[in-house]
C-alpha cells in the first residue's frame, strides 16, 4: 500500500481542530475586505466548521459523518471553494477569493496528510480476580445482630419500644 493511498499521519483530530482554525480565520479576514465578498468567506467558514464538527473523530461536536465520508467530504469542501470564483460571482478581483482559494488549497494538503482509519478498538481488560472473602469478627456479627434487632423493633412498634431495646442492649453489655 502506498502512503497516497492509505492516507498520512495527521489524526484525525488534529485535523478538525486545523479546520476549526480555518474557519476561524476566514471569519476573521472578513474584517479586511470588501463587502462584496464577505459572503463568501462567511459561507466557506461555516463550511469549514460544519465539516469539522459533523465527523466523528475527537474534536467533533455531534457523531453524523464517519471518518470515510470525512475524506470525501474534505475533497468536495476543496473543489467547491477553488471554484468559487466562478459560482459565486465575486470573480477573480475580490479580496476574498483568495482567502478561499487558499483555504481550498490547504483543505487538500490536509486531506492528503490525514490518517481516517479508525482507531482499532482497544481489547477488553481482564476482569480482577475477587478478593477471598474475610470471616466476619465476632464484633462485627454481634454488632450488625444487635443493629437488625434494634430495626426490626423500630419496625414493628415505634419509638418507645426501640427506647426500651436500646436500653436493654446497654444493660446486657454490662
Amino acid at each position: 500500500m502506498t502512503k497516497e493511498r492509505s492516507g498520512g499521519d495527521v489524526p484525525l483530530g488534529v485535523h478538525q481542530v486545523i479546520e476549526y482554525l480555518m474557519a476561524g480565520f476566514a471569519l476573521v479576514s472578513i474584517a479586511r475586505i470588501e463587502p462584496k465578498s464577505a459572503p463568501l468567506c462567511a459561507g466557506a467558514a461555516a463550511m469549514l466548521a460544519l465539516l469539522a464538527g459533523l465527523s466523528g473523530g475527537r474534536a467533533g461536536v455531534v457523531r453524523i459523518v464517519g471518518p470515510r465520508l470525512h475524506r470525501v467530504l474534505d475533497y468536495v469542501a476543496a473543489a467547491a471553494l477553488a471554484t468559487s470564483p466562478w459560482w459565486s460571482g465575486v470573480g477573480w478581483g475580490g479580496g476574498g477569493v483568495w482567502v478561499v482559494e487558499s483555504l481550498a488549497v490547504v483543505v487538500v494538503w490536509l486531506a492528503r496528510a490525514t490518517s481516517y482509519r479508525r482507531r482499532p478498538p482497544e481489547p477488553p481488560q481482564p476482569p480482577a480476580p475477587p478478593e477471598p472473602r474475610r470471616a466476619a469478627t465476632p464484633t462485627v456479627a454481634a454488632t450488625a445482630r444487635t443493629a437488625g434487632r434494634l430495626a426490626g423493633v423500630v419496625g414493628r412498634k415505634g419509638p418507645r419500644a426501640a427506647g426500651v431495646a436500646v436500653g436493654r442492649i446497654k444493660k446486657r453489655k454490662r
